[in-house]
């Protein structure tokens, strides 16, 4: 496929060289009711819509990647979201399975809610029931 584009792009290079070359007589171009300067012969007027058409074309080539890149970041964006939403789902599996465990554990005794908290040198503070 490159070796065809390449081929084609260099049939259309010939092709133009050879239609500037054979066309040198005098024309007249104007746009939007003014005579368009430096351009007086059949070959520059050639010229000139091969560049417009360049433009054209790379105009083309940027809005299409615009495209692309946008669309591959509302993809990427979805993905994060659904990521984001399972996460969160997790998390609240979690602590209301760990809110369960610590009521059973209140409820069986093992586990004595009053505590208090006091300071122990060189560990920070420690929690311990209360007697």
């Amino acid at each position: 496929m490159v070796f065809l584009g390449l081929f084609i792009v260099m049939a259309a290079i010939l092709l133009g060289g050879e239609l500037i070359r054979e066309n040198s007589s005098s024309a007249h171009v104007t746009l939007f009711d003014s005579t368009v300067p430096f351009i007086s012969t059949d070959a520059e007027v050639f010229a000139a819509g091969a560049a417009v058409s360049a433009l054209f074309f790379i105009g083309l080539l940027i809005a299409s990647r615009g495209v692309r890149r946008a669309l591959r970041d509302g993809r990427d964006l979805d993905e994060l979201r659904d990521d984001h939403a399972e996460s969160v789902a997790m998390l609240i599996r979690e602590n209301a399975g760990m809110r369960r465990e610590l009521q059973r554990y209140r409820d069986e005794g093992v586990l004595d809610t009053r505590t208090s908290a006091r300071p122990v040198s060189g560990i920070g503070t420690v929690y311990d029931a209360m007697s």
